[in-house]
Parts: structure tokens; C-alpha cells; sequence
């Protein structure tokens, strides 16, 4: 017979540390082996003080000298942060107070890839050690137990605590706002614990737009399961942290919606048969939070969102499962209403409904709490743990653009003082202006001048280029011609994810004509 763990006493939290101790281990491990992708970049350009300066670029103009955006020493000062994230060029989608966070632990830490990561990285056994004092007050140690360790493992929180967003550091949020509210409940209407609701209330708010959904499932939570003096004063602390976020960022929300709208088209879903890939999208949103179905077993997969509605069905019976079965609905239908009204796919990006997460790991551990026999009130808990396991001996997390590969080759390639040109035939500005920001970041400075070409140059550019002669050129493939049609291209390195690193010579039209690149080969 499996005995419950005492509430009280050591053995629980000598369980929690091994838990935790797992997690840090699986969190850590190889936590710089992959480069920064482009979004972790952009944190690190916005806690830096400057926004997305680097939209601002001049095109088809040969900058001189290209601005050091990742240089701490040319970081403006920390409140520049929150001017920083609006701005019809420049300005951010994301409130500042993640990038506020952010400078000031690279301040300790320094600007490395460890350290800048490491910040989600404890963000994320933050959020482990509160979902235990959660699930403890709630249901009682064991299934506490259980969650933390389905929690440790699943896919989707390995990935987010080895990345330089703020999904970690939001989830650490909500879930201290979880704990307050259900403190307030199980003991009472202390001072502190109101306090500690709204602080995090609005620390939710201003890390990301997606804690809408979480603070709603606390309010209609305080009101359903709170009585008296304590649930009014809930309710007020609530939405006196809404009112403070509406009255403080209210108008640089409004701004970002109206100067960043342009860049929400990376996500429309405008092909045929949307709605039933909105459907499918839904259906797999609670696997897909332990972990990537395995190939072929998509469609099994759909089948574990009847698990998550279950506490809506058994809340008269089970009224500690209420506060679940208000958030994982909220979280996710939230998500899902947002593509449905735009057209979108970001149910397809997990990030967006990581906050289910948690809930989601409870409601599996704590379901059959009550089962008898005993034994069988791990089963539920112990597949979750096996669907999250079987990932591990393989994954290593999703594969992340090498801009640090690319922009090592390009050091060692590019000889002092040479150009270095961004193009590409069918790419956008804003795709060039990406690839400058991934670039930038790892090659500190540039060998040289840097030019962004979208057009075939005039007279006056072509004379510029002639006179640079031989300079380095990233693109997304090897054919030029129609942008620069007197380029010849002399070597040619392929790079996946990213493109092309060419040498090419610019030489007048009466020389040699356009040269193809020589066959690709890595680096």
C-alpha cells in the first residue's frame, strides 16, 4: 500500500529537492550549446535600452558604421526601456517590465548566453516550487508531488527556461498570484497576502498581454470560491493592479496595437480550410504542453483534452479541482479566440498557452487523488511522467537559427575594412533587417561598412560598390543577378536556416558577367 505523504515533516521536501534537482539538471544541460535565435536577440536589443533600433537602418545606403546595438557600453539608461517598447519603428509588442528585469540581472551577471538564459532558467524552478506550496494547500502533498515532477519533465518547459523571453519569468508570476489567492482562502484574509496578489497582478500584466486570461480565471475563481470582506477585498486587489496597468500603459498599448499591426501578418492563416485546422490546433493544445506528440499519434493525442475538461464535470464532487477548471479553459479558449477573430495560428506555437501548463500538470496529478485502491491514484500521474520521458534521451530542444556560427564565419572570412551586404531576391525588409539584428549581435563589431540592398542599385550606389571592389554578401540563396547585376561571385558557404555567406566582387559591366556561386558546402 502506498501511504500519503505527511503534509508536515522532511521526507516531502527532500522529494521536492531531488524534483528540483532533476529540473535544474535537465534546464541546464547544454544551456548554450544552441545559439540565440532572433526573438532572444530582440530581448536582449530592448533590455539594452534601445527597442528594435535596428529597424530603423537606412536601405540601399552604405552605412559607414553600423551602430553597436549589443554593446552594454552604448546601453541607455534603464528607463529608457519603457519609451523603448513603442514607437512606429522601433517600438516593441511586450510590455517593458521583463527587459527591465532583464538588464538588471545582466547587470549582476553579465551579457553571456548562460547568464542572460539562466534568468528563465531559475524563473522556471521558481514556478515549480510555487506550483508544489499550490497543489500542497489544495490537494494535498502527494499529488503536489507528482505535478512538480510532471512539470520538471514536460518538453515545453525545458524549451522556455533555456530561452531569453519572458513565457518563464510570466508563468512565475501567475502562479505567485495563485498562491496568494488560494492562501487567502485556506488561511484567512491577511494584509500581506492581498499585497501579494496585486503586486503580482501587475507584474503578470506588465510582463505579457496573454496573463489577461489568468487574472480573469483569479477573479472569477475569488468570486465563486471567496465569502464575505475576503472576497470583496480579492476582487479589489485584482482589479486595483488592472486599473494601475490601464492608467500606466494604457496608452503605450494602444500604441503598439497601432504601430505594430503591420508585423502581426507573419502569423495570418488566410489558406483554405482554417477552421479545421483551428479545431485540430485546439483539440492537441493540452498534449502538446508535456510534450510534441510522437509521429502518427496526433490524432490519440486529441483525445487527452477530455482529461483537462474533466474538473468542469466534477466540480460539485471535487471542489479543489474549481480553480483548474477555470484556468485551463480560460488560458487556452483565450488563445484559440484570437485566432479565430484574426486568422491566426498562434495555437500552434506553444508559448502562447504555457500558462495552461501548470494547471494542466495538477489536474493530472490530482484527478484520481481520491481512487481506491490507493495504487491507483498514480496511474493518471505516472503516464503524464512517461509522456514527458520519452523525449528526453533525444531532445535537445527546438533547433535555433546559428547566427553564432554564421556570424564566426563571417569574423574569420572577411577581411578588415570589407563590406558586408544583407540581400536577397525574395526577401522582405523586414527579413533583411532581421538578419542584420541576428548578425549584429555576435559579430562585434562589423569588419566593416554595411549596406542593406532591397532595390538594384542607381548610378550613384553602383559607383560606391565598384569602388569597395570585393565584399562579403548574406542571402538567402546565390542568385543575384537581378539585384546586383554586375556582382561575381567567387565562394559560396551555405548555412542552414539562414542562407548564404558569398564572396563576391563588384566589378564594372564591361568585366567578366554575372558568375553563379560554387557549389554550397557548411562551413
Amino acid at each position: 500500500m502506498i501511504l500519503p505523504l505527511r503534509r508536515h515533516g522532511a521526507i516531502p521536501w527532500i522529494l521536492l529537492g531531488m524534483i528540483l534537482l532533476v529540473a535544474a539538471t535537465l534546464r541546464c544541460r547544454h544551456l548554450n550549446r544552441e545559439s540565440f535565435w532572433i526573438d532572444e536577440i530582440y530581448s536582449v536589443e530592448s533590455a539594452l535600452g534601445h527597442g528594435f533600433a535596428h529597424r530603423a537602418l537606412p536601405i540601399d545606403t552604405i552605412i559607414s558604421r553600423p551602430p553597436p546595438f549589443f554593446d552594454p557600453a552604448t546601453a541607455a539608461p534603464w528607463w529608457h526601456i519603457w519609451s523603448a517598447c513603442t514607437g512606429k519603428l522601433t517600438g516593441d509588442v511586450h510590455p517593458p517590465l521583463p527587459y527591465m528585469i532583464l538588464r538588471g540581472w545582466c547587470g549582476m551577471f553579465g551579457y553571456s548566453e548562460i547568464a542572460i538564459r539562466s534568468l528563465s532558467v531559475l524563473a522556471s524552478l521558481t514556478a515549480i516550487i510555487l506550483l508544489f506550496l499550490i497543489g500542497r494547500d489544495l490537494h494535498g502533498t502527494t499529488p503536489a508531488l507528482w505535478a512538480c515532477l510532471i512539470m520538471a519533465l514536460a518538453q515545453p518547459q525545458l524549451d522556455y527556461a533555456q530561452e531569453a523571453k519572458h513565457y518563464a519569468l510570466l508563468q512565475s508570476m501567475a502562479l505567485t498570484a495563485c498562491l496568494a489567492l488560494v492562501r487567502i482562502e485556506k488561511q484567512g484574509g491577511r494584509p500581506s497576502y492581498f499585497v501579494l496578489l496585486g503586486i503580482s497582478a501587475i507584474a503578470m500584466l506588465f510582463t505579457h498581454y496573454f496573463a489577461i486570461p489568468v487574472m480573469m480565471a483569479l477573479g472569477l475563481y475569488a468570486l465563486l470560491r471567496l465569502r464575505g470582506a475576503v472576497r470583496w477585498h480579492a476582487i479589489i486587489a485584482l482589479f486595483m493592479a488592472a486599473l494601475l496597468f490601464g492608467v500606466t500603459w494604457g496608452p503605450s498599448f494602444l500604441a503598439q496595437i497601432r504601430d505594430t499591426s503591420d508585423h502581426v501578418n507573419y502569423f495570418l492563416d488566410r489558406q483554405s480550410g482554417f477552421h479545421l485546422r483551428w479545431l485540430q490546433r485546439l483539440a492537441g493544445a493540452c498534449f502538446r504542453l508535456l510534450n510534441e506528440p510522437l509521429p502518427g499519434s496526433d490524432k490519440p493525442a486529441y483525445l487527452f483534452t477530455i482529461i483537462c475538461i474533466l474538473p468542469l464535470l466534477l466540480i460539485r464532487r471535487r471542489p479543489d479541482l474549481l480553480l483548474w477548471a477555470i484556468w485551463i479553459p480560460f488560458v487556452i479558449l483565450f488563445v484559440a479566440a484570437v485566432d479565430l477573430a484574426r486568422q491566426t495560428w498562434l495555437l500552434a506555437l506553444v508559448r502562447y498557452t504555457l500558462l495552461a501548463g501548470p494547471a494542466i500538470y495538477m489536474v493530472l496529478a490530482a484527478l484520481g487523488a481520491r481512487l481506491k485502491p490507493p495504487i491507483m491514484r498514480h496511474v493518471l500521474p505516472l503516464f503524464a511522467v512517461l509522456c514527458c520521458a520519452i523525449s528526453l534521451p533525444i531532445s535537445s530542444g527546438p533547433h535555433k537559427t546559428n547566427f553564432r556560427g554564421f556570424a564566426r564565419a563571417i569574423s574569420t572570412h572577411a577581411a578588415p575594412g570589407e563590406m558586408i551586404a544583407f540581400c536577397g531576391t525574395d526577401l522582405s525588409k523586414d527579413d533583411l533587417l532581421t538578419y542584420v539584428a541576428g548578425v549584429s549581435y555576435y559579430l562585434r563589431p562589423f569588419p566593416g561598412p554595411v549596406i542593406i540592398v532591397t532595390h538594384s542599385p542607381d548610378a550613384a550606389l553602383t559607383t560606391a560598390l565598384r569602388s569597395h571592389g570585393r565584399f562579403c554578401v548574406i542571402s538567402n540563396g546565390d542568385d543575384l543577378h537581378d539585384l546586383l547585376p554586375e556582382a561575381q561571385i567567387e565562394a559560396s558557404r551555405f548555412f542552414p536556416g539562414i542562407g548564404y555567406l558569398l564572396d563576391l566582387r563588384y566589378s564594372p559591366s564591361s568585366a567578366k558577367p554575372f558568375t553563379s556561386a560554387l557549389p554550397p558546402h557548411a562551413p
